[in-house]
């Protein structure tokens, strides 16, 4: 009797153990919701004519991997949901014999994808409020290489990908061209 005690205590330490580390998972990505939110996103971006065809452009610099060997970063303000959220908007250019004046020539030619940070105050504390996503050139998102669009909280508690590389922003705000969002407001 006493052993069964001690091996249904067991059980249950163990059952209580595994609901912990549950509820200490990395958040998922690429969820219905995630992606229904990209839809908003992309839509709000085109209204505000960041993106689509009446998008505005800045002088592309150069980029690295993963992006693309010349960007053209800049922030903007998109009300989404009656809710106004600072979004940092980069175009990634690729392709062979890519140079700055082609790009800014035809930067339509040469667009690979569209990477967007979305500050969404409460979103989640590993990410710092940061939602990202991963769109292609004509708005559809975009998918990593296990087939999970690239919506949300995109590879948090991984080594590799978004948050891995934005982590290590300086400023502690996990963005590299400026240290805006570390400043107290």
């Amino acid at each position: 009797m006493i052993g069964a005690k001690r091996y249904l205590a067991a059980i249950l330490i163990s059952v209580a153990a595994c609901g912990t580390s549950l509820a200490q998972k990395d958040p998922a990505y690429g969820t219905e919701d995630d992606l229904a939110f990209a839809g908003k996103l992309w839509q709000a971006l085109e209204e505000a004519r960041l993106l689509g065809e009446q998008g505005v452009y800045s002088t592309p610099h150069e980029g690295r991997n993963p992006h693309g060997a010349f960007l053209d970063t800049f922030t903007a303000a998109v009300p989404i949901d009656n809710q106004v959220h600072e979004v940092i908007i980069q175009r990634n250019y690729a392709g062979n014999q890519i140079n700055r004046r082609a790009v800014a020539d035809n930067p339509e030619s040469w667009l690979h994808a569209v990477s967007v940070m979305l500050k969404r105050p409460g979103y989640s504390d590993k990410t710092k409020d940061w939602y990202w996503v991963q769109y292609g050139a004509d708005g559809s998102v975009l998918k990593d290489e296990k087939n999970i669009p690239q919506a949300g909280a995109v590879a948090v508690g991984k080594s590799k990908g978004c948050i891995a590389c934005h982590i290590m922003a300086p400023g502690g705000d996990m963005v590299f061209n400026h240290n805006r969002f570390s400043m107290p407001r």
